[in-house]
């Protein structure tokens, strides 16, 4: 037996009954979850870390650095606007799809979303600036 999630994305009528377009998923054992790393890396001044925080936020920048603001580590950050540090942020998915970091009025920790999820994406944001190369390379 199978343990497995099935959602019907789209139904029509043919010539003798239906016919469907089914997603089948594999339900993660507890514990176990899909995990993909992605490194955003780009010149400076090029929205990585504004990119990064809509994405984990879920919320729309206000053109002043609201997003970036969201995954900056240090108080000299926010001040310059420039990342300086490496920095990870996930976004995590339930077995049916469904995003898991919005699901409640309050922000989710990581380790809420990663123990919450079956798939998980780690975003791995790093500085663009060429004085912080060594500790985006090392």
């Amino acid at each position: 037996a199978c343990s497995c999630d099935m959602t019907i994305l789209q139904r029509r009528k043919a010539r003798k009954g239906w016919v469907a377009e089914a997603l089948v998923r594999r339900r993660a054992e507890e514990g176990d979850f899909i995990d993909m790393r992605i490194a955003v890396v780009g010149n400076v001044d090029s929205g990585k870390s504004t990119l990064v925080g809509v994405l984990t936020s879920g919320k729309l920048d206000n053109g002043r650095g609201l997003s970036r603001s969201q995954v900056f580590r240090h108080r000299h950050e926010a001040e310059t606007g420039r990342t300086s540090s490496v920095s990870h942020h996930v976004i995590g998915f339930s077995a049916a799809g469904d995003l898991i970091n919005h699901t409640s009025l309050h922000p989710k920790t990581s380790p809420e979303i990663v123990r919450e999820s079956s798939k998980v994406v780690t975003f791995v944001d790093l500085a663009g600036h060429e004085k912080y190369i060594k500790t985006t390379v090392y």
